[in-house]
């Protein structure tokens, strides 16, 4: 009808085992449905061809994001913890990597640690990295959630009760957002959007590496956004016990481009994309990111 749409190209099965498809059309379709306008409004979708049209929405990237657009996240977010009462939340899956327990979070860790280690040979610095940083943090971070857990009368197997859980975008942040022309945010890219544990949501908005927040807006965020949370008693704890965890796990994310698989898709985003220089920079950003755990972890308690 004249109208203008986006069409996105998703992986094939071959190249990618998780449905990217499935989850955003049928996530939108569940927002959108439930009154959620900050997203884009799902067309049609083609399964066999990988394909799927959504409301196109003019807008610009956030540069320096401000105080207004933390709290239209945390809006947002409030959103979605008002949907997980609908009746048929319970029809929408798991996130992508849902981490349900402190099981979870360390059997993914530990397969992307397998997965660096087993071709670090090739890259000294990784292997460096790895073995004399990487690899010793996360083990004393394992302890700690350990003990803690113990000392909470928790089972690190056991996931969270459905009745604490949120629904998340997974991969929620400025860098999947657009500022339309009246200042209004519009959020996009729900790939992995399922049920998760908040923390891991909370955890994932300050430290995902394509934002860069500064530290007085991730301090804005966390004093808006834990209140939400209230009323689950375990979630402070819980936060401040798995917090590392999430931030390790980020280290390695940053790796990724180490594996050949992820490289393929990377020079399929960009083919002038140079190897050699892209993982050099990767492995520099997680030797910040872990340097900073510390750190990190001081505006949770402060935040607390």
């Amino acid at each position: 009808g004249g109208g203008c749409f986006a069409l996105k190209v998703y992986p094939s099965c071959q190249d990618d085992d998780r449905d990217r498809l499935g989850a955003e059309f049928e996530g939108l379709q569940f927002l959108r449905a439930h009154g959620v306008k900050s997203v884009p409004q799902p067309i049609n979708r083609d399964n066999l061809a990988h394909l799927g049209i959504y409301e196109w929405i003019d807008g610009g990237a956030i540069g320096t994001p401000g105080a207004d657009d933390i709290e239209a996240a945390v809006l947002f977010l409030r959103e979605l913890r008002r949907l997980c009462q609908a009746p048929d939340s319970m029809s929408v899956r798991l996130a992508t990597e849902s981490c349900l327990s402190a099981r979870d979070f360390f059997s993914q860790i530990e397969q992307r640690i397998d997965q660096l280690t087993s071709i670090c040979k090739q890259y000294p610095a990784l292997q460096f990295y790895l073995e004399g940083s990487l690899k010793p943090r996360y083990q004393a971070e394992v302890e700690m959630v350990q003990s803690g857990f113990d000392e909470n009368g928790w089972d690190i197997a056991k996931p969270i009760e459905q009745t604490v859980r949120t629904l998340s975008p997974s991969d929620f942040g400025f860098h999947n957002a657009l500022r339309c022309e009246d200042g209004r945010l519009r959020f996009i890219d729900f790939e992995y959007f399922g049920w998760d544990d908040p923390v891991r949501v909370v955890s994932d908005f300050v430290l995902h590496p394509g934002m860069q927040l500064n530290a007085k807006n991730r301090a804005i965020f966390l004093n808006l956004v834990i209140p939400e949370f209230t009323k689950d008693p375990n979630f402070k704890k819980r936060l401040c016990l798995l917090f590392p965890l999430v931030c390790i796990r980020w280290c390695l994310i940053l790796l990724n481009e180490f594996l050949s698989r992820h490289w393929l898709r990377r020079v399929a985003a960009n083919p002038l994309a140079e190897q050699s220089v892209v993982i050099r920079r990767q492995l520099e950003r997680s030797i910040e990111m872990l340097t900073s755990l510390d750190a990190r972890k001081g505006e949770i308690y402060s935040a607390i």
